[in-house]
């Protein structure tokens, strides 16, 4: 039988953070989902230290039978799918992943096999049956998992039936198009309708792992539920803290849960960056626009941002520095004192994330990611002809924060640019506009799920007989 499936290898994004976590994470993040046994019984790596990311491309035995298989004296095996077929249907990304009945007296592949795989551009091969040829196997490089070495051959035990079809193979079921992540404890099962999310996650715990490792003076032990906690650590400290059972019935406070305090001063920046990001969220996103000097326009995202005053109406984002030195954007802003703000859908996610790539002044991140832009209305910044709405602002102040040189920027907004049908009775049909917003890592989400409570009456806004400060500029350094 050949192949039944939209088989498709894994995206490159997705492989790279696959490559970076461990098989015990991504076993942890499976677990949240309720997939509690994804890890192959039995298969072990060939060698240590090697690593392995694929989609499976399956291949399904049964056991060998002497008239049928040649075993007999003066017979032929009967014609069919052999494991030489398989080899060579098996795509470039692909891990070749046999079903071996669990059968470690029989090898279902030797050196040779291997490096044809390796050749036609698979990601490793797996089974829970045997391997032989060992030494050779080491040599091709190729990620090779299994329930031990041996010296017989395969067809004495096993008839290779037909390939790409789901199958067992150390007590898991594997789909074709699961990805299949190996390290030096085996190999696990993501399947495929979580290996966007469970990939991100997976990244996002250990990043959180490393930053509580790269604590000075930690020690690690283990903790009840399988916490790990961290004590004792200079400016880290202990504390209990009560948790919901069910956040989205009434609160149920029940039981104590242990907690971890840091102290801020125990914190590089850039630690302290990947904590607030993960604290502060979700996060709406400002995509700006801004011109250079050179007439060059600049795009790039913020999602430090909101709205600061409703009269006159004024927005704040916060903008960084590299380096020490201000970004294109912050730089732009204050030679020409003008920008548009524009809000993302769920349609643009990818060009918004793509558009934080750093290129050197004089790249245009539009003409890059190909967006098409119109000029607007009352400044001289062009804004994105996509976007479903985009705020015309002109500066107003800009206030330096912290010892990294970021600046909370603050302008009026001196147009709204709607989408038609997204304006209803004065407000924006949120559900109809599905904004993205972000979060930590490179994860972002879209609205979800929307709860509608009962209106509280408030006070009507109203203008303060005393106008506010000044607007003020810093000098440009």
């Amino acid at each position: 039988m050949t192949s039944t499936t939209n088989w498709a290898p894994v995206p490159a994004e997705l492989a790279g953070l696959f490559a970076t976590v461990s098989t015990a994470t991504v076993a942890s993040q499976l677990l949240k989902r309720g997939l509690r046994d994804q890890f192959l019984a039995g298969v072990h790596p060939l060698r240590p230290g090697q690593r392995m990311v694929g989609a499976a491309w399956t291949l399904r035995t049964i056991p060998a039978r002497e008239d049928l298989d040649g075993l007999l004296p003066g017979t032929r095996p009967t014609a069919g799918l052999s494991l030489f077929d398989a080899i060579e249907s098996t795509p470039a990304g692909a891990v070749l992943v046999v079903d071996g009945r669990g059968q470690a007296r029989t090898a279902t592949g030797g050196d040779i096999l291997a490096e044809r795989l390796r050749v036609r551009g698979a990601c490793g091969l797996v089974t829970d049956a045997g391997l032989r040829d060992v030494a050779g196997l080491a040599e091709t490089g190729l990620p090779c998992y299994s329930a031990g070495a041996t010296a017989n051959v395969s067809r004495a035990y096993l008839r290779v039936l037909e390939q790409d079809v789901p199958i067992g193979c150390g007590d898991v079921a594997v789909y074709p198009g699961d990805v299949l992540v190996g390290d030096d404890d085996g190999v696990i099962v993501v399947p495929r309708e979580y290996v966007e999310t469970v990939a991100a996650d997976a990244a996002d715990q250990e990043g959180l792992e490393r930053f509580i490792g790269e604590i000075p003076g930690l020690r690690r032990t283990a903790g009840r539920g399988g916490c790990v906690v961290a004590w004792p650590v200079p400016g880290l400290r202990r504390t209990a803290g009560r948790v919901p059972r069910d956040s989205r019935r009434k609160q149920q406070w029940q039981g104590a849960a242990p907690m971890t305090t840091v102290l801020p001063g125990s914190l590089t920046p850039e630690q302290t960056y990947r904590l607030l990001t993960g604290v502060v969220v979700p996060r709406p996103i400002a995509w700006v626009t801004t011109l250079s000097a050179d007439n060059v326009v600049n795009l790039a995202p913020f999602s430090c941002f909101t709205f600061v005053s409703n009269s006159p109406p004024m927005l704040g984002i916060n903008v960084g520095r590299k380096s020490g030195q201000r970004k294109d954007t912050g730089r732009n802003i204050h030679d020409r004192g003008e920008y548009v703000v524009h809000i993302p859908d769920e349609s643009m996610i990818e060009a918004v994330h793509l558009s934080a790539v750093e290129h050197p002044p004089a790249t245009s991140e539009t003409k890059v990611l190909g967006l098409e832009t119109t000029d607007s209305e009352l400044v001289t910044v062009p804004r994105l002809s996509c976007a479903a709405i985009a705020l015309e602002c002109r500066l107003h102040s800009v206030t330096a924060y912290g010892r990294t040189g970021a600046e909370f920027i603050v302008g009026e907004v001196v147009a709204f640019h709607v989408r038609e049908g997204l304006l209803r009775n004065g407000k924006i049909d949120t559900a109809e506009l599905a904004p993205i917003a972000r979060l930590g890592g490179p994860n972002y989400a879209g609205l979800g799920t929307v709860t509608m409570m009962t209106a509280i009456e408030q006070t009507p806004k109203s203008v303060m007989a005393e106008a506010g400060p000044t607007p003020r500029r810093p000098p440009t350094p």
